[in-house]
């Protein structure tokens, strides 16, 4: 995929009405023939580029100015992303013992009115579209993080899979999303920055959420699911987070802006490890002890007497 073809695509969808069904179409064209010559990760976001623009030209969405917003953040995810370099020929591996994981404890369990399958199907759909966008925009938000776009993007995509979701009465998902979303609120009040330990508990949110919506697709068909693991633990990280009391996500929000951010730790996808305590500060070594001082040379003996 040539990055010009790319760059030309965004350059006239930043000049296209979004009322031009016309050049929406061709623009549907381009995008569409891109994906198939793209990467997979880059794929899947100008596929959903090409998705939304098929919804603009239907006259399927509320706000056809934010849905052209959205198809652009979508090409630039994709365009950050880039076409993976061609892989060195992999050395051969020793050989090691393969591991079985131990089986996932038994996650939420969806109920739900029989009247209200049809419901649910759409929740499943829209709410997995939802977090495909919170994915692009938190692609971008990895190069810029105060891009308030994106942060509005990844907020939307919390606040409405949460309301739905209560409106449905799926708790695990809703309680989760809340929480998620509290915390976006304060990156969009800037009293977070999108970065460290913040980047990585909504990273960790998204995952579990598409887990939690997978697992209720699955429950739709009479399928088994694996749950994702520590939810409980996830909600409570978020919430004091939220608050400010995890040390990490409080040097990131209060660090003065000469200092380096501190690293903060890995959010491994869902299952978050118990947070550490902090290192305790070590006293400064003792001054060495004076060293005495030399005693004083004799006095020099009187001359002979002649």
């Amino acid at each position: 995929m040539a990055a010009s073809v790319l760059d030309d695509i965004l350059v006239q969808l930043g000049s296209i009405d979004a009322s031009d069904v016309l050049a929406l179409r061709v623009m549907h064209e381009r995008i569409s023939t891109l994906a198939e010559q793209a990467t997979a990760v880059q794929k899947r976001m100008f596929s959903e580029a090409a998705n939304s623009l098929s919804a603009l030209v239907a006259g399927g969405v509320a706000d056809p100015s934010a849905t052209l917003g959205a198809v652009q953040r979508f090409l630039q995810a994709g365009a950050a992303v880039g076409p993976a370099p061609a892989a060195a020929k992999p050395a051969e591996a020793p050989a090691v013992e393969v591991l079985v994981a131990p089986p996932a404890p038994p996650g939420p369990v969806f109920v739900f009115d029989e009247a209200d399958r049809e419901l649910v199907a759409e929740f499943v759909t829209e709410a997995l579209d939802y977090v495909t966008q919170a994915e692009g925009a938190m692609l971008l938000l990895e190069s810029n993080p105060s891009d308030m776009p994106a942060v509005d993007t990844v907020f939307r995509a919390f606040h409405t899979v949460k309301g739905v979701s209560a409106m449905l009465g799926l708790e695990a998902i809703s309680t989760l999303a809340h929480k998620a979303e509290s915390l976006l609120s304060k990156v969009r009040s800037k009293d977070l920055v999108f970065s460290g330990g913040v980047a990585n508990l909504a990273l960790a949110s998204v995952d579990a959420i598409k887990a939690l919506v997978e697992g209720v697709n699955a429950t739709l068909s009479g399928e088994p699911w694996a749950a994702p693991h520590n939810l409980n633990d996830l909600a409570v990280t978020l919430a004091q987070a939220t608050e400010g009391r995890l040390p990490e996500v409080a040097a990131v929000a209060q660090a003065p802006a000469a200092a380096p951010p501190a690293a903060a730790p890995v959010v491994a996808d869902i299952e978050l490890a118990p947070l550490p305590s902090p290192d305790a500060i070590q006293s400064p070594p003792q001054a060495l002890a004076a060293a005495p001082q030399a005693a004083p040379a004799p006095a020099a003996a009187p001359a002979p007497a002649p």
